[in-house]
């Protein structure tokens, strides 16, 4: 497949429309150093204790969530509403905050601090949390409550990824290099040990991966190591890999 069809519903900037926003005196924290968009309305990107909030239309800053005594791990946009955000901070607290009004909505409290947080792209009910013991949980919105997921004891999560045409299908990608797609409706989970020579030989972790959006199988990992890979993942086969 071209890799193209990964960026086809993502529009290019031109070089017209960028420039200086200005200078945030706090910074990117370097747990979450990247920016995010709804693609619709804002961007954001988080500090040690505070997030800043663009519209895309003004490029200024409009909102900013300083609720936090405790550092903030990261952050993700409810796909369904852009008014809503969900946060996670070393206060062992998941948190969805309304953006616009700046007051939380719900709060999960949990008894180890969420690093990551991941909003299912087709199910508004239900976010993926990795926790700091490498166990991602499954937070059931509506009922107020989290369920243990899966335990990856075998290496470290760096990157989760909900698929945006199979609502059951997670990603992980990990520190060893390898790869797990977990199935929330059958429970059932395949490990893609992308260091062995059929696989790839890929080495360096997992810097991030995504699905293809014209696929339901597809998948695209990067790699310290300086490569990447296309994986299909219900032939458990590694399509096409990319040196640098």
């Amino acid at each position: 497949r071209p890799l193209s069809s990964f960026a086809a519903a993502t529009p290019i900037l031109s070089s017209k429309k960028m420039r200086q926003l200005g200078i945030i005196t706090a910074g990117c924290h370097v747990n979450h150093s990247g920016c995010i968009t709804d693609g619709k309305q804002y961007f954001a990107y988080c500090s040690n204790l505070a997030i800043y909030i663009f519209g895309l239309e003004t490029m200024r800053l409009e909102h900013i969530i300083a609720g936090y005594d405790k550092t903030i791990t990261s952050i993700d946009w409810n796909p369904f509403d852009s008014s809503q955000m969900v946060c996670t901070a070393m206060d062992q607290t998941v948190s969805i905050w309304n953006i616009e009004v700046e007051v939380t909505v719900e709060t999960l409290n949990l008894d180890v601090i969420a690093v990551m947080a991941v909003w299912c792209r087709l199910d508004p009910n239900l976010i993926a949390i990795v926790c700091e013991d490498n166990v991602v949980r499954l937070w059931s919105v509506k009922g107020r409550s989290s369920q243990v997921l899966r335990d990856f004891a075998h290496s470290n999560v760096r990157r989760l990824r909900w698929s945006p045409r199979v609502a059951s299908l997670l990603a992980s990608g990990h520190e060893d290099s390898s790869v797990v797609v977990y199935s929330t409706s059958s429970s059932r989970s395949r490990r893609f040990r992308c260091k062995d020579k059929e696989l790839g030989g890929h080495s360096g972790g997992v810097l991030d991966l995504q699905w293809d959006p014209l696929s339901d199988t597809y998948l695209i990992v990067s790699f310290g190591g300086g490569s990447m890979a296309l994986f299909d993942t219900e032939a458990h086969a590694m399509a096409r890999t990319f040196d640098r």
